[in-house]
């Protein structure tokens, strides 16, 4: 159910892995920031930052990798934190 909603709802995406160069095509939902959040408790900065479905990248997201938006290049400042029920995860981002 996850996955249809970011289809319906999320921008095409090209996630790369950094270890491996594998290319994942994904649907991501961008948050260009701009305000604190507060997720699980915790406060989070108002960096860039995606979310995406777990299930599109079963290797997981690392640090280093990259995702393609249009002609943006962003890279994972982290490793992807999952969400909720873990269906979901949650990466920050720097523009490469």
């Amino acid at each position: 159910m996850v996955d249809r909603l970011y289809r319906r709802l999320g921008t095409p995406a090209t996630h790369t892995s950094a270890a491996s160069g594998i290319e994942t095509a994904v649907h991501v939902i961008l948050d260009m920031g701009g305000g604190d959040a507060s997720i699980a408790g915790l406060m989070q900065g108002d960096s860039p930052s995606l979310k995406l479905p777990t299930a599109a990248v079963p290797g997981g997201v690392r640090k280093g990798d990259t995702f393609q938006i249009g002609a943006t290049t962003w890279r994972a400042r982290e490793a992807g934190q999952p969400l909720r029920d873990g269906a979901e995860l949650l990466v920050s981002l720097a523009k490469d």
